[in-house]
């Protein structure tokens, strides 16, 4: 009489179990990320495209990719490639002379650091 209830609390145990590890799997999390914003997998190349030169991000932790890219004096378009194919993700960035800008995918947003430097650099100014 005794082994039914214990039987009965094993399964409910091990169905609890089951229902939690689903919960976290991959799969279940990328789905809910890829409706706010593009989401590439571990396993895609992610790369951003000036003009006719591709360049590799490196995937850090929590999806993040990130590249530094050189650019020219003016305006740069940057475009999003992901698996050699474009994406809807641009950014364009201005600068007064060539400079290394850093470029950040995370949450499904192109940022790049243009913006930061130029805030650093008006910090410094003032602190003259």
């Amino acid at each position: 009489m005794r082994r039914i209830p214990k039987r009965g609390m094993s399964l409910l145990l091990a169905a609890a179990m089951v229902v939690t590890m689903f919960q976290t799997l991959p799969g279940t999390v990328m789905t809910v990320m890829a409706d706010s914003g593009l989401t590439p997998k571990v396993s895609d190349l992610v790369q951003l495209q000036i003009g006719d030169t591709k360049t590799d991000m490196a995937l850090y932790m929590n999806g993040v990719y990130e590249s530094k890219v050189t650019v020219p004096e003016g305006t740069t378009d940057v475009s999003l490639l992901v698996n050699g194919e474009k994406t809807d993700v641009k950014d364009s960035v201005k600068a007064d002379g060539e400079q290394d800008v850093y470029f950040r995918l995370q949450d499904g947003e192109l940022k790049d650091s243009g913006i930061l430097h130029q805030s650093i650099f008006i910090y410094q100014i003032m602190l003259q």
